[in-house]
């Protein structure tokens, strides 16, 4: 029993005897880019306020699930919230012939336009709640052609 005990009271200390980390839900959904799966997208959550953010990569099909950046388990969800979504897909150009040897910057082509990656003009947002956070709020159905909208310029 004494044994019991003390085992007891070092889990406690040592481990804390519960779960770790952030609270956090499962988020799953798909992404598609013109009506195709998107895959190897890097999709991004970031709190409007408070919250967690987290990412998450899709698959062959599109689909995706979160991960909280901060001590979330992996695939396992982010906090409860509103969140601004982020998008991003993007590949690596060859270099282009350098007969001085000189050192380039690294040139990428977006497939996702990079306005999807940007929050403030991605346009997509999404609201975590407890439990299975899945359907048609977590689908984002991506345009090769997307604008995002023109800022409004200020009145006088």
């Amino acid at each position: 029993m004494r044994l019991l005990a003390l085992v007891a009271l070092f889990c406690a200390v040592m481990a804390g005897c519960g779960p770790r980390g952030p609270d956090v839900q499962l988020v799953e959904g798909f992404v598609t880019l013109d009506g195709s799966p998107c895959a190897g997208a890097i999709v991004g959550f970031s709190p409007v306020v408070g919250g967690v953010p987290a990412t998450g990569r899709t698959g062959p099909d599109g689909s995706y699930r979160i991960t909280a950046v901060r001590g979330g388990r992996e695939r396992g969800g982010t906090t409860v919230g509103e969140y601004l979504v982020t998008i991003d897909k993007m590949e690596l150009l060859p270099p282009p012939p350098n007969p001085l040897g000189q050192q380039l910057e690294p040139e990428f082509r977006y497939i996702v336009p990079k306005a999807y990656g940007d929050q403030a003009t991605s346009g997509l947002k999404a609201t975590v709640r407890r439990g299975l956070n899945a359907g048609p709020e977590f689908r984002f159905d991506l345009r090769s052609d997307f604008q995002p909208p023109a800022s409004e310029t200020p009145k006088k």
